[in-house]
């Protein structure tokens, strides 16, 4: 864009790069797909160049839970009550916020798996525990924070600032 990046510069360094070691360099790109469509675009001979495409689809309402659910299990202990709530949390999510363009699919459950054992750690310093145990509370603190609170979150713009 009128010289203020070098994104074409590195295109053609890439592609010089692909042809003059053709049979020994392994290129993979990855990201979503109307930028990668675009960077496609950015030089005739990238996408003859790059012959597969690997398109992923998000994740299910169900396999959300399950990596939640994992990642929950694999790092912490956890009352039996957390997974009642998230099960219900993750499907109560509506199909227009998995499929906006801003979601961002197992990103988003790590992000709230954080923001959980975030409240957690915190409850239990204050309380003078020496071991964490996330909790249906935990986790429902978390949820209302903006990016996971449905209600804010669909067709709106993400606020900045304390909520």
């Amino acid at each position: 864009d009128a010289g203020r990046d070098y994104g074409r510069e590195a295109l053609d360094t890439l592609i010089a790069e692909m042809e003059n070691h053709r049979t020994d360099l392994v290129v993979i790109l990855a990201g979503y797909k109307d930028e990668m469509s675009l960077l496609m675009q950015g030089n005739p001979g990238l996408q003859s160049r790059i012959p597969y495409k690997i398109e992923f689809p998000n994740f299910t309402k169900e396999q959300l839970f399950e990596i939640f659910a994992r990642m929950v299990k694999d790092n912490f202990k956890y009352s039996d009550d957390l997974f009642v709530v998230a099960k219900e949390y993750f499907d109560s999510l509506s199909e227009e916020f998995l499929t906006s363009k801003d979601f961002s699919n197992a990103r988003f459950v790590r992000n709230l798996f954080e923001r959980t054992w975030a409240k957690a750690s915190m409850r239990c310093q204050l309380d003078g525990q020496k071991s964490v145990t996330l909790t249906k509370a935990d986790f429902s603190l978390a949820i209302m924070d903006g990016e996971f609170n449905k209600t804010e979150t669909v067709g709106k713009r993400r606020k900045i600032g304390f909520n």
